[in-house]
């Protein structure tokens, strides 16, 4: 897959780190268990990610490289 438009990208990502820690910082003030909070980012990357791969048809690679990296 070739990335045409990086900069969308960059700006998206950039800005979804950016509010991690002021979210994270709410989270805890709710009383939410920063083990949770951190269950709750990753599973919602994956979510997105497994999405995407779902939305472009595309499988990921279950070769040996790509398991042992």
């Amino acid at each position: 897959m070739h990335i045409k438009r990086p900069l969308p990208l960059l700006r998206t990502t950039g800005g979804l780190l950016g509010l991690n820690i002021p979210l994270g910082k709410l989270a805890g003030t709710a009383g939410i268990t920063p083990l949770f909070w951190s269950l709750l980012i990753s599973a919602g990357a994956g979510l997105v990610l497994a999405l995407a791969l779902w939305a472009l048809r595309d499988r990921l690679p279950w070769d040996r490289l790509h398991l042992r990296y």
